[in-house]
């Protein structure tokens, strides 16, 4: 059999086209990990390259050479509200044509929407909320899905391996990959409303923060989280490990050991192998590294964040390259070796050494490395932070790491 019509040709093509297309598009199996479908077009891959041979087969029997070779054309598909262009074949022509008249023939294009947007979240699954200080915006591999004002508060739940972006019920989208809030404007933070991290009078929420924030579930933990990803430097500013009456020089040694701690783990893959992200934010029991409580502890403690400012980029080296500085509250009368504390770490640049001003005084964590209290004392008595920090880490200086353009990724809380 030979069809005679272009026509026919397109229709035929556009009837095996769809179903192999729809299916492709399909959600992942349930059984499948949480990051099986990222690239959410990959699925659609393996079903173009056989639509080429069916094609062949369909329009020319196996006993019937083909009059011309079916042409590559572009095919446009829209899956869940994304736009991407992938090769597929269309024949166009099917006719015997003269050497003189071949010219190249016309792109069939074909657009095809499989929309999920109205898959509702399943009930009882658990969402995490965002708001923000300006207008923002919720994109999915690196493509934006819908912006919001400052008023609105749209929601990110997982079920089913997939994301769901919802807001007062309704489902707005639903993506294979996690969902990522982005401020549209320099100078806008985001909230987290359903996250709680109180002032120490319980006056103030510390729940806005710099940067963006990812909604990844974590196969490791298997929790949905709430990720703020943002610059390192800025990561610094709303660290609060000191006090903010404390002197300048206390509060830039807490901000080099702050820093140091986060390049050592940066440089090591994080401190959360597994989890989609690199430190915790120490918080109601989300984790003990540092404690980070975001923009509004920068802004309420001003002198802390300046520190940071004054001291960008300083790390304490050893032997020429950036170590980590373990540091606690107050040890008693002594630091601790790491061995001492039940570590199984060599850290030859971390050692026991005498601590006059906590004498006497009851242990406060584990008191490894730099004391806080011995630090605070020191820097009143006129030491400067370079004094200070060659003292509880023998045979460091300091150096300077490049870390104006290094990003860092801390959990803030999960569920």
């Amino acid at each position: 059999m030979r069809l005679q019509r272009p026509i026919n040709l397109l229709l035929l093509a556009t009837v095996i086209l769809l179903p192999l297309l729809w299916t492709a598009a399909m959600p992942t199996p349930a059984h499948a990990g949480p990051d099986s479908g990222r690239a959410s077009f990959s699925r659609l891959t393996r079903p173009l390259s056989i639509l080429s041979k069916k094609l062949e087969k369909t329009l020319f029997p196996s006993d019937e050479a083909p009059v011309q070779t079916a042409q590559l054309s572009a095919v446009k598909i829209r899956v869940r509200g994304t736009t991407e262009t992938l090769a597929a074949v269309a024949v166009n022509k099917t006719e015997p044509i003269a050497e003189a008249d071949k010219k190249p023939a016309e792109p069939v294009k074909v657009t095809v929407q499989t929309d999920y947007a109205k898959e509702p979240l399943p009930t009882g699954t658990p969402r995490i909320s965002i708001g923000a200080s300006g207008r923002f915006i919720a994109k999915a591999g690196g493509k934006k899905l819908e912006s919001f004002e400052k008023a609105q508060q749209p929601a990110v739940g997982y079920a089913n391996t997939r994301y769901y972006l919802v807001e007062g019920g309704r489902t707005l989208f639903v993506s294979d990959g996690p969902i990522t809030f982005e401020p549209e404007a320099f100078g806008t933070a985001l909230s987290l409303p359903g996250y709680t991290d109180m002032n120490w009078n319980n006056t103030v929420n510390l729940n806005w923060f710099r940067g963006s924030i990812e909604m990844v579930y974590s196969s490791a933990s298997r929790r949905l989280w709430a990720v703020n990803e943002l610059y390192l430097e800025d990561y610094l500013r709303g660290i609060a490990e000191a006090q903010h009456d404390a002197s300048e020089e206390h509060l830039k040694v807490m901000a080099i050991v702050s820093r140091s701690y986060a390049v050592h783990h940066l440089a090591n893959g994080g401190r959360h192998p597994g989890e989609p992200f690199q430190l915790k934010n120490s918080r109601n029991g989300n984790g003990d590294d540092q404690v980070y409580r975001g923009y509004m502890a920068e802004q309420r403690q001003p002198r802390i964040a300046q520190a940071a400012a004054d001291t960008a980029g300083t790390v304490v080296t050893y032997e020429g390259r950036p170590v980590i500085t373990p540091y606690s509250s107050r040890p008693r009368g002594r630091t601790l070796a790491p061995a001492e504390a039940g570590w199984t770490v060599d850290w030859p640049w971390v050692v026991s050494v005498p601590d006059p001003d906590t004498a006497g005084m009851t242990r406060l964590g584990h008191g490894v490395g730099l004391s806080g209290y011995g630090s605070r004392a020191r820097a009143e008595r006129g030491e400067t932070a370079a004094q200070i920090l060659a003292y509880y880490f023998q045979g460091t200086t300091l150096g300077q790491a490049a870390t104006a353009d290094q990003k860092v990724r801390v959990s803030i809380f999960g569920q």
